[in-house]
């Protein structure tokens, strides 16, 4: 929906970054299930403590692997996403 621009033009860009961003998704509420659970269940400080390092780690991994797979798609492949130039 927020891929292409007005006039209907998807770039090569966005058709490749469609699969990684539903996986992203995917991964994203498999994740938030995880630690939705983790917490209903967390009975002392310690589990919470837990809960919370899950959390930022996964944010970490997260936004590391998809800068990595963006900046793979734009500096090695040398795909185009609509930058003026």
């Amino acid at each position: 929906m927020l891929a292409g621009f007005p006039d209907g033009h998807v770039t090569d860009y966005d058709k490749a970054m469609d699969l990684p961003d539903h996986i992203f998704i995917g991964a994203n509420l498999a994740a938030a299930g995880c630690l939705f659970l983790m917490l209903l269940v967390a009975r002392n400080k310690r589990a919470i403590g837990r809960a919370g390092l899950t959390l930022i780690f996964y944010v970490g991994f997260f936004f590391t692997s998809y800068y990595m797979v963006a900046s793979y798609f734009t500096d090695v492949l040398g795909l185009d996403f609509g930058q003026a130039g």
